[in-house]
C-alpha cells in the first residue's frame, strides 16, 4: 500500500502538480446473509482503492481507481492531471498541509472478527434468540470489515492506520409482524448478536396485534436506530462545505440555541468503539474531537484546509479534501430509562426502525421518513398495538428543539440507512407530524 501511494505521488509530482495527495485503502470483508433461519449466502473479498488529489495553478481534481497495477496507476494519474488542467481555477484553493504531525492512537482494530468460528456462531446466536423471543422466521446479514489505509502527500506527510468493525442486522418475522435488531462493534468485545436477535424477536412479538392510527401530531420515542439516522444528518449539516453552499438547516445559527439545555452532539475522529475511527484525515491532519452541539448551542462546524482558510479557523481534521464530513458521531448520554421516556410521552409512537429518509428542502430541513417493522402505539406508558403505513414529516430544526428526553443507555448504530456511525440513545421528541401512506 505504501509503495502504491509513493508511486502515484511520484507520477503526480513529475507531471508538475503543485499539490499531490494519495490515499490507498484496502478492505478485507466478509458477508453472511441468512433467511428462514438458515444461512443463504457467504461472500469474502478484498478491495484496494487508490484516491489521488491533484492541484495546479489553483485548479483541483480528485479521482479514485481500483486498478492498482503499476501501469494502471501511471495512466490513471496522467489522465487525472490532464483533467485537472481543463478545470477553472478555484477561488478557495488552499495548499495541502505540510510538516510533521503527531497522530492519536487508534485502538479500534481486532483481527478476530475475521475468524470463521466467530462469524458463524454469531449468526447462529442471532437466529436462535430471535426465534426464542417470538419470531417464526429470522433473516438478516452480518458484515465484517478490516481496513488498512496509507497516505502520502507532497507536503511530506507519511501516515498509515488500520481499523475494523462488525455489523449485524436481524429481522424477526411472524405472519405480517416484524421486528428489527442490530449490534455493531469495532471488535469482538462489545458485540452482542444474541441481544440483537432478542430485540428483533421482542419487537416482532409486540407488533402482532395491530390497530389504526389517524393523521395528526404525536409524541415519538425514537429507538437508537431511528435517532442515529436523524442525528447523522445533523452531522452532515455541520459540514462547513454545506454551510457555505446554503445547503444546511444549521445555516445562520452558529452560536445560537438549536436544541434543549444539556443536549450534546460531538464528532470524534478516534474514540473507543468508533466504527469509522481514523487517526488522520484525507489531508494528513490529525483527527480530533469537535463539539457540534453543546448544551443545546451550535458550537462548531467540521472543516478541512480549504473551508478553514475561508472561515479563518484551523482545520478540525475532517477532510474529505473537497467536502469535510463527520467520522463518528456521539450523542451525549441522558438520564432517563426507556420506561421513563414512554411514560413521559404519555401518548404516542415508539419507532423502532425506519428507512427512506429524504429531504425536500435542505436549507429548511424539511424531511420525511418511513417507519419500518414494529411501529408501536402507546398510551400512559403501555404499548397498545402496532400500526402500519405511516410517514413522519417534519423539519430538523423543530425536531431538534423539541427533544424532551434522552436515554441513559447508548449503542453504536451503523447500517445501510446510517452510513456514519452514531453512538445513540433513545430520544423523546414531542409534537411530530404523522400522515398515513
Amino acid at each position: 500500500m505504501i509503495e502504491l501511494a509513493e508511486k502515484a505521488l511520484r507520477v503526480g509530482l513529475k507531471l508538475g502538480a503543485t499539490d499531490v495527495g494519495v490515499l490507498v485503502e484496502k478492505e478485507k470483508f466478509n458477508m453472511v446473509r441468512f433467511s428462514n433461519n438458515e444461512v443463504t449466502l457467504v461472500e469474502s473479498d478484498e478491495l484496494t482503492e487508490l484516491t489521488v488529489y491533484l492541484s495546479k495553478g489553483g485548479r483541483r481534481f480528485l479521482a479514485s481507481t481500483s486498478n492498482v497495477e503499476a501501469g494502471g496507476i501511471e495512466e490513471f494519474v496522467n489522465r487525472a492531471y490532464e483533467s485537472c488542467l481543463r478545470l477553472p481555477k478555484s477561488e478557495e484553493y488552499a495548499p495541502l498541509p505540510s510538516g510533521v504531525f503527531s497522530y492519536p492512537k487508534n485502538p479500534n482494530y481486532d483481527p478476530r472478527i475475521d475468524e470463521e468460528e466467530f462469524i458463524f456462531s454469531s449468526v447462529e446466536s442471532a437466529i436462535n434468540s430471535g426465534l426464542e423471543e417470538g419470531g417464526e422466521r429470522v433473516a438478516g446479514s452480518l458484515h465484517t470489515v478490516i481496513r488498512e489505509i496509507a497516505l502520502r502527500t507532497s507536503g511530506g506527510i507519511e501516515a498509515s492506520d488500520r481499523s475494523s468493525y462488525v455489523m449485524l442486522n436481524v429481522r424477526a418475522l411472524a405472519g405480517e409482524a416484524s421486528g428489527h435488531g442490530l449490534s455493531c462493534s469495532s471488535g469482538v468485545k462489545g458485540f452482542d448478536p444474541e441481544g440483537a436477535g432478542r430485540t428483533a424477536g421482542r419487537y416482532c412479538r409486540l407488533s402482532k396485534k395491530t390497530g389504526k392510527l389517524e393523521d395528526g401530531v404525536y409524541n415519538l420515542v425514537l429507538s437508537p436506530t431511528v435517532a442515529a439516522d436523524l442525528m447523522q444528518h445533523v452531522g452532515y449539516s455541520a459540514s462547513a462545505y454545506d454551510f457555505d453552499l446554503g445547503l444546511s438547516f444549521l445555516c445562520g445559527r452558529l452560536g445560537s440555541k438549536v436544541a434543549p439545555d444539556g443536549f450534546g452532539l460531538y464528532d470524534h475522529g478516534v474514540i473507543e468503539g468508533g466504527l469509522n475511527s481514523r487517526s488522520f484525515d484525507d489531508e494528513g491532519v490529525p483527527t480530533s474531537s469537535t463539539p457540534i452541539i453543546e448544551d443545546g448551542v451550535l458550537k462548531g462546524l467540521l472543516h478541512n484546509s480549504t473551508t478553514a482558510k475561508k472561515h479563518k479557523v484551523k482545520s478540525t481534521g475532517n477532510a474529505g479534501i473537497i467536502v469535510p464530513h463527520p467520522w463518528n458521531l456521539v450523542v451525549r448520554e441522558g438520564d432517563m430509562e426507556f420506561e421513563e421516556l414512554i411514560g413521559e410521552a404519555k401518548r404516542g409512537l415508539l419507532l423502532t426502525n425506519n428507512w427512506y429518509t429524504r429531504f425536500q428542502d435542505y436549507r429548511e430541513g424539511s424531511f420525511s421518513t418511513l417507519p419500518r417493522d414494529a411501529t408501536l402505539y402507546f398510551e400512559d406508558g403501555e404499548i397498545k398495538y402496532a400500526v402500519k403505513g405511516i410517514r413522519v414529516s417534519d423539519k430538523m430544526p423543530r425536531l431538534l428543539s423539541n427533544i424532551k428526553g434522552v436515554g441513559k443507555n447508548r449503542v453504536w448504530v451503523l447500517w445501510w440507512e446510517v452510513e456514519t456511525p452514531v453512538l445513540s440513545p433513545y430520544l423523546l421528541v414531542e409534537g411530530c407530524r404523522i400522515t398515513t401512506v
